[in-house]
């Protein structure tokens, strides 16, 4: 490869470009020694030139390699976090605060975890009332990771799977009462949650701290009847205030009438 590159030089050089720029033309006459000595002296500075050049590249790859090494062995974890580090695909230690050094192309990051409490919104879930009376309900969980290793190797989605169990749960435990009885018994419902997500929780390295029943809200057709109910409740009471207000009336007529007798039997 050497010769066919000295060879191919020597030609170019050898070769004048036409001052048309067309394609090259051959010499006229060769100059005979001056000729070679002309070429000898271009292909001595173009080896030069691109041995300084490929010694140029190799040295910006180098320093990129470097750098590309650099940026991924220096590990800075925050306060309150951790990340796990697995090795050649397998989990091989837990980092805390602090600046750590990780091992290029066999070593990486495979999860990262905040100690903080976090909050988790579980969405509105259809549920049904021990008198089947429909109604929708959701709940807040407040957690923290106590163990990121087992938050990452022992569950898919932690976060989904607190959510679903939660609200298996408040299907449960409101299948359980009637619609009277959900509306007074939100703060029994996060304990009875609470008590029961708990032990599940733990396995996937998490610690719940507290639930909170946010919102439980009968279904369009139930409040319509609610409030139908209501209307007959506050007209029943209307009757019977009206009624009791008649009867004390006319109470008051008769004991006024059994008075003036007595008074106009006494004036006799």
């Amino acid at each position: 490869m050497a010769v066919v590159r000295v060879l191919l030089a020597v030609f170019l050089v050898a070769i004048p470009v036409s001052p048309a720029g067309g394609p090259p033309a051959l010499p006229s006459r060769v100059n005979g020694r001056g000729l070679f000595l002309r070429d000898a002296s271009a292909l001595h500075s173009r080896a030069r030139g691109g041995a300084l050049l490929e010694r140029d590249l190799a040295a910006l790859a180098l320093v990129a390699v470097l750098g590309v090494a650099a940026a991924t062995c220096v590990l800075i974890v925050s306060h309150q976090d951790e990340v796990l580090v697995e090795r050649l695909g397998r989990f091989d230690r837990k980092l805390g605060a602090g600046v750590h050094f990780i091992a290029p192309f066999f070593e990486r990051v495979s999860f990262s975890a905040t100690l903080r409490e976090q909050v988790l919104d579980v969405p509105p879930q259809q549920c049904i009332t021990r008198d089947n009376a429909p109604l929708t309900a959701d709940a807040v969980v407040f957690f923290r990771v106590f163990d990121p290793a087992l938050a990452r190797y022992a569950v898919t989605d932690y976060e989904a799977s607190l959510a679903n169990v939660v609200l298996t749960q408040l299907r449960a435990e409101i299948g359980k009462l009637t619609l009277d009885e959900t509306f007074a018994a939100r703060q029994e419902l996060s304990q009875l949650l609470l008590a029961g997500l708990s032990d599940v929780a733990r396995g996937w390295g998490l610690q719940v701290t507290r639930i909170e029943v946010k919102d439980i809200a009968p279904s369009l057709e139930i409040v319509s009847a609610m409030e139908l109910q209501m209307a007959a409740e506050r007209k029943r009471r209307a009757q019977v205030l009206h009624s009791e207000g008649e009867r004390a009336a006319t109470i008051n007529r008769a004991e006024g009438e059994r008075t003036a007798a007595v008074l106009g039997a006494q004036a006799r």
